[in-house]
């Protein structure tokens, strides 16, 4: 049987998910790593070897107590393509920075799930379609009513960055002194991230995800794929993002 979901609901009851998500993640589980890929590769939703995108969220959830971030690539790029098939159409600014920001919000919340698994992912592992809506329904809000991007990182100073995030930060080369000896490092670090401008947050919070800048060897994930910007743009990005960290976080400057 799978791991029990973590959330909990407002009357402090559990998430559970529905009988014949259970299931099937039970029967896909038992399957060798080939045989789930051949059924990743099935798009129709009617044939009954398709896998439920519950299902497939499980799977890339569950990559963190595997160690295996080739996998979680491979199964992220599966649920990026079918979030994108999914969302809705229209060439104009507007409707193709709503789809952007939907695809941004859900690796948010995939970053911060392996970062430390809250619940914030249980509704997407219950019910994917509802949980899709509401993020549609946001990302149309903040677009609509030109809200400022926040990110879903948490702010409050009781939310714990383990060393390894604090390690992918460094790769910003943010400083060379040992941050995680600093109590207050771990909470300045999340304001300091959401404060960055669009496609500077964008690229630290991919780190996060240990993305290379680019990858023409495999042809897998990247940040230049993952943004649709060049290696030099993510170059860039990446050193105005180091200067701004920083510059908040050694120097004390306020952006």
């Amino acid at each position: 049987m799978a791991e029990p979901l973590t959330g909990t609901y407002l009357d402090g009851s559990p998430h559970l998910r529905p009988p014949e998500v259970e299931q099937a993640i039970d029967d896909t589980s038992r399957l060798p790593r080939d045989q789930i890929a051949r059924r990743l590769q099935i798009a129709a939703r009617g044939d009954p070897d398709f896998l439920q995108d519950e299902v497939l969220l499980h799977l890339i959830r569950n990559t963190v107590r595997e160690n295996s971030e080739a996998y979680f690539g491979k199964l992220y790029l599966v649920l990026r393509a079918r979030v994108l098939r999914r969302l809705p159409g229209g060439s104009d600014t507007t409707s193709e920075r709503i789809r952007e920001l939907v695809v941004d919000m859900l690796t948010e919340l995939i970053t911060r799930d392996r970062i430390e698994r809250l619940g914030r992912l249980d509704i997407f592992e219950c019910r994917f379609e509802r949980g899709m809506k509401l993020l549609i329904a946001e990302a149309k809000r903040r677009v609509l009513t030109k809200t400022s991007p926040v990110t879903s990182f948490d702010v409050s100073d009781e939310f714990n960055i383990p060393v390894e995030i604090i390690e992918g930060i460094r790769r910003l080369d943010v400083s060379q002194g040992d941050f995680s000896s600093d109590p207050h490092f771990r909470s300045d670090l999340i304001r300091a991230i959401g404060t960055l401008p669009e496609n500077e947050r964008r690229v630290a919070t991919l780190m996060l995800l240990d993305l290379p800048d680019v990858d023409t060897i495999t042809g897998g994930p990247s940040i230049s794929k993952e943004m649709g910007r060049s290696a030099r743009m993510i170059q860039e990005y990446r050193k105005s993002a180091a200067q701004k960290l920083h510059r908040m976080l050694v120097e004390g400057e306020e952006q």
